[in-house]
């Protein structure tokens, strides 16, 4: 352990860990800004997550309209919304 640290090889390793974290980070930040671009419009998205993002929120905003419209129609109240007593 002492000849790894004398020799400077653990200067050489952390400079390398270093680096590869600058990498990543900047691999990070373009992917990053590539996706907010493409979010600004997702019914252009290319992206198979944004994608799957957009349907899943038009899935849930049909969901919740049609349950409030069946709650208003007098389809009766869940129990979870109910008070208790």
């Amino acid at each position: 352990m002492m000849s790894f640290l004398e020799t400077g090889r653990a200067l050489y390793l952390l400079a390398a860990i270093c680096l590869g974290g600058i990498m990543v980070r900047l691999a990070a930040g373009s992917f990053y800004k590539r996706l907010i671009r493409e979010s600004s419009n997702l019914a252009l998205a290319k992206n198979r997550y944004l994608r799957a993002l957009r349907q899943n929120a038009e899935d849930t905003y049909r969901t919740a309209d049609a349950f409030m419209l069946s709650c208003r129609r007098g389809g009766g109240v869940p129990f979870l919304l109910e008070q208790k007593r």
